[in-house]
């Protein structure tokens, strides 16, 4: 998974949750530190969508869109504000107990592809899927909450 849809889906889940109470602190103030940042610096990237439908795909893919034109990604400034963000959605995830990498219901699809997923319980779930054409699911790290990954250096 590239590292700006890692940020999106980060970013995602904080905006998301944090209107709720029971969000940690520490993703409330890691996605504040990103999102004042992107407003002072990069205010062509807008949250609100993302906030708004956090489970939203699509939403996440404009996002990361929108990252790498705007190159608020490649700032050297952001790199560290979005690692805090992501390591502690990723603390906050594990406070939840183990959880699903990927999970698809009653879909269909002209083709799928999943790589590089981190799960600390099942890896990836398919309830009431049709694939059409080709599927290929490679990757896959489960049981995991670290990246433990052996072809990685």
């Amino acid at each position: 998974m590239e590292v700006l849809t890692v940020i999106a889906a980060a970013l995602a889940f904080a905006g998301g949750e944090a209107a709720k109470a029971a969000i940690g602190e520490g993703v409330k103030d890691a996605y504040r530190a990103v999102k004042d940042f992107l407003t002072r610096k990069y205010p062509q990237v807008d949250l609100a969508p993302v906030e708004k439908v956090p489970q939203s795909a699509g939403q996440q893919m404009v996002l990361v869109a929108n990252l790498t034109s705007s190159e608020a990604g490649a700032d050297p400034e952001f790199s560290p504000l979005a690692k805090r963000l992501v390591d502690a959605v990723a603390a906050e995830m594990r406070k939840g107990g183990p959880q699903t990498g990927v999970q698809l219901d009653d879909f269909e699809a002209a083709s799928l592809r999943i790589d590089d997923v981190i799960a600390s319980g099942t890896g990836v779930l398919i309830k009431k899927g049709r694939i059409e054409g080709h599927a290929e699911i490679t990757g896959i790290r489960a049981g995991v909450t670290e990246d433990h990954n052996p072809k990685k250096p």
